[in-house]
């Protein structure tokens, strides 16, 4: 059954700026321009608010340092990444028989002939 979480305002608000900036990059991108300064110019302005969204974003982080890490906890998930809680959590859960050697073929009992014929394997046919 799905249930809807409840977003505070500030995240709603910090991952709909994300957003903005991101279709608004591609947009600009997409964008056929005829000149170079107005290309320049657009670089410039986009660095600019990069730039400006980046202050802002670590202004709120410094007010509030447990909600910023919920916020990146959140917006890594949602983009795909590990949170630093999920990256430890995995630490050493591999078992012993995770870390033994790959299988490397079979060994030969003692007495057994080179050539593979063995009391567990059927007879070989005849070609033809």
């Amino acid at each position: 059954m799905y249930t809807q979480r409840v977003r505070s305002p500030a995240g709603f608000v910090m991952f709909f700026l994300i957003r903005c900036i991101f279709w608004l990059g591609l947009v600009f991108v997409a964008l056929p321009w005829n000149g170079e300064e107005v290309g320049s110019a657009l670089a410039d302005q986009a660095e600019e608010i990069g730039r400006a969204a980046t202050d802002k974003a670590q202004a709120l982080c410094l007010k509030d340092p447990v909600a910023c890490a919920n916020h990146a906890a959140t917006a890594a998930r949602l983009l795909g990444g590990t949170t630093p809680t999920s990256a430890s959590a995995s630490q050493n859960t591999l078992l012993p028989s995770d870390l033994a050697p790959a299988w490397r073929g079979a060994t030969h009992k003692a007495g057994a002939t080179p050539s593979g014929t063995s009391a567990n394997m059927p007879p070989r046919r005849s070609p033809g």
